[in-house]
């Protein structure tokens, strides 16, 4: 089977330097850095004398590998698991098995890759290779989280040959608020259908109406603050720089300053009434 767009014999020669070997299979320099050194490379699927490659994207980068094995050797793996969702850890198991089983060529009938991001079917097997992926444009939450965790600069990196890239369509976020007379409800799903959030509170806004036949200021005023409190604790959520510049600082201050034990909404309670 073919593999299109394979390494030039400058990235086979800097990538057999990185590992040490010659490559196995076919691969091809996805992620490069500002001086266009190899950082991620995506394999074939099969190596060259049909060995089955289950990680589709690996991590070359030296700088890279470095920090995430000392993210690894801290617990990182535990750490991750314990973190990110799993039913979003086993969707991207499952987005990465297919993109590399989709280059497979039909009629081949010999050993597969399994599992997804490293080989594995469930939970976190190895950072690096999470990492590799989101890095590469993949839809990978736990290469996300590791990005976080090491405070990860895209600029500073190109991506090229993107096979799975999450289009605009793919990354948008879709929120339903439901205000029935006893609740005020939210749910945010992802544009696949995946749950991102789920939040049912009591509001009582249909409080008196039997008797007034209409709504009083009271409980319009509670279903109003929940609506603002939705807007701000879910839409800040999913925001990368609002959570990096300014969220993550003001509640490490607060928590340093004034109580270990406060709340998120608190924080961002603060925020609101700032602007």
């Amino acid at each position: 089977m073919s593999f299109s767009n394979s390494a030039t014999p400058e990235d086979r020669t800097r990538i057999t330097e990185l590992l040490g070997r010659s490559p196995q299979g076919d691969f091809e320099v996805v992620v490069r850095d500002a001086k266009g050194e190899p950082i991620v490379v995506r394999n074939a699927p099969l190596l060259y004398d049909g060995t089955p490659m289950p990680t589709r994207y690996w991590l070359v980068g030296p700088e890279e590998s470095l920090l995430v094995g000392r993210l690894e050797a801290a617990g990182g793996v535990n750490q991750a698991e314990d973190e990110v969702d799993a039913e979003q850890i086993a969707n991207a198991h499952l987005r990465y098995a297919k993109e590399r089983d989709s280059q497979i060529a039909p009629s081949h009938s010999g050993p597969r890759p399994h599992g997804g991001v490293g080989g594995t079917r469930v939970g976190v097997k190895c950072l690096h290779a999470h990492y590799a992926w989101w890095l590469a444009a993949g839809d990978d939450p736990v290469g996300e989280w590791v990005a976080h965790k090491l405070g990860s600069d895209l600029s500073k990196y190109t991506v090229t040959n993107q096979v799975e890239s999450k289009t605009s369509e793919q990354r948008r976020v879709v929120a339903a608020i439901d205000i029935g007379t006893n609740s005020t409800n939210l749910l945010i799903v992802d544009a696949l259908g995946n749950e991102l959030a789920r939040e049912v509170h009591v509001t009582r806004l249909g409080q008196g109406v039997a008797s007034t036949g209409a709504l009083n200021q009271e409980a319009m005023s509670r279903t109003l603050q929940r609506l603002e409190k939705y807007k701000t604790l879910n839409i800040y959520k999913f925001s990368k720089d609002f959570n990096r510049t300014t969220f993550k600082n003001l509640l490490t201050w607060y928590s340093k300053v004034m109580d270990d034990n406060c709340y998120y909404e608190l924080i961002l309670g603060i925020l609101i009434y700032m602007q």
